[in-house]
C-alpha cells in the first residue's frame, strides 16, 4: 500500500493485452459547477481499478481541466490534445495510447491517466474525429473509460476565434457514454442549479448527489434530498455521497485517492459502493450482448 507520506508512484504505462472484440464500458461524470464531479471522477477511477478491472481516466474538460492539478501530476506531458491529432490523423494506436498516458501503480493496480487542456485555447482540438478514435483504441484495451465533462451543455456555441462547437467533447461523450453520472452539490443552490441544468438535457443519466450532510440541509438530508428531488424534478438520486471535508482535504492538499487516507471515510465508503454499481452495469451490459 502507499505510505501517506507518499505520492503514489508514476511509471511509464503498461497496458494488458487486449481481448478480442472487448469494448470498454463508457462512464461520463458531468455536474453542476462546484458539485465535485471531478473529485468524484477521480476517486471512482481507482476503485475500479482496485476492482481488478483495466481503467482510463480522462480528462475532456474543454473549459476547467482539473485532473492532472487534483492528483498532482506536474509532469504529465501533452495528454488529450496530442491523442485527437493523432486520431485525426488516422495514426492512433495502442502503442501512442500507452505513450501519450500516465500509468499510477498503486498496491498491485495500475490506472492509467490521460489529463486534458494544457492550454485553455486549445479546445478547438477536442474534435469529434479525435475523440472516436479515442474511445476505439481504447475500447481495444480498457474495461472502462471514465471521463470528467464540462458542466455546459449547450450545443452549437462557436467562438469567432476558432472552429468547432464549444461543448463539442462534453455533447459527444454524453451521447456515447454507456452511463452518464449527474453529480450535484447537495444543498440549496447546488440542487437548484442541478435542476435547472439537468431539466433539457437530451440523455438519461444517474442523479448522484455530493456532500450531503445536515449542515445545509437540515436533519435527515437524504430524506429530504429525495422529497426534493420527486417533487421538483421527478428526479431519484442513484447515489448519496456524504460531505467528508476532513477526507476530501487530505485528498486535495497530498494529490492522492479518498481510499488512502482511512478506511474509516464514509465518502470513500460511498465511492466504493458506486464503483460496484457501476461494475455490475458493466456485467449486465455484457451479459445482454449489448
Amino acid at each position: 500500500m502507499i505510505s501517506r507520506t507518499e505520492a503514489p508512484e508514476i511509471v511509464l504505462p503498461t497496458f494488458g493485452q487486449p481481448v478480442s472484440g472487448r469494448s470498454a464500458f463508457v462512464v461520463g461524470v458531468w455536474g453542476s459547477a462546484g458539485s465535485g464531479k471531478t473529485t468524484v471522477a477521480c476517486n471512482l477511477a481507482f476503485e475500479l481499478a482496485e476492482l481488478g478491472t483495466s481503467v482510463l481516466l480522462v480528462d475532456a474538460d474543454g473549459r476547467r481541466p482539473s485532473i492532472a492539478a487534483l492528483m498532482n501530476l506536474v509532469e504529465s506531458g501533452p495528454g488529450i490534445t496530442a491523442v485527437t491529432r493523432l486520431g485525426r490523423q488516422g495514426r492512433l494506436d495502442e502503442s501512442e495510447l500507452r505513450r501519450l498516458c500516465t500509468e499510477i501503480r498503486f498496491e498491485n493496480h495500475t490506472l492509467d491517466v490521460l489529463t486534458g487542456l494544457n492550454i485553455p485555447n486549445r479546445w478547438p482540438e477536442l474534435d469529434k474525429p479525435g475523440l472516436e478514435a479515442l474511445l476505439k483504441v481504447a475500447g481495444e484495451v480498457h474495461d472502462f473509460v471514465i471521463v470528467d465533462l464540462n458542466d455546459e451543455l449547450e450545443s452549437g456555441l462557436i467562438s469567432s476565434r476558432a472552429e468547432g462547437e464549444r461543448n463539442l467533447a462534453t455533447n459527444f461523450f454524453t451521447e456515447t457514454a454507456d452511463v452518464v453520472l449527474g453529480v450535484f452539490a447537495a444543498d440549496p443552490v447546488g440542487i437548484n442549479r442541478f435542476l435547472f441544468e439537468a431539466r433539457d438535457v437530451g440523455f438519461d443519466y444517474w442523479p448522484i448527489a455530493n456532500r450531503v450532510t445536515p449542515t445545509t440541509i437540515g436533519k435527515h438530508p437524504e430524506r429530504q434530498i429525495r422529497e426534493s428531488m420527486a417533487k421538483l424534478g421527478r428526479i431519484t438520486p442513484r447515489a448519496m455521497l456524504p460531505d467528508d471535508s476532513v477526507s476530501a482535504h487530505w485528498s486535495l492538499l497530498n494529490g492522492k485517492p479518498l481510499r488512502f487516507m482511512s478506511k474509516s471515510s464514509k465518502l470513500a465508503a460511498a465511492l466504493k459502493l458506486l464503483a460496484l454499481d457501476l461494475f455490475d452495469s458493466r456485467a449486465a451490459t455484457l451479459n445482454s450482448g449489448m
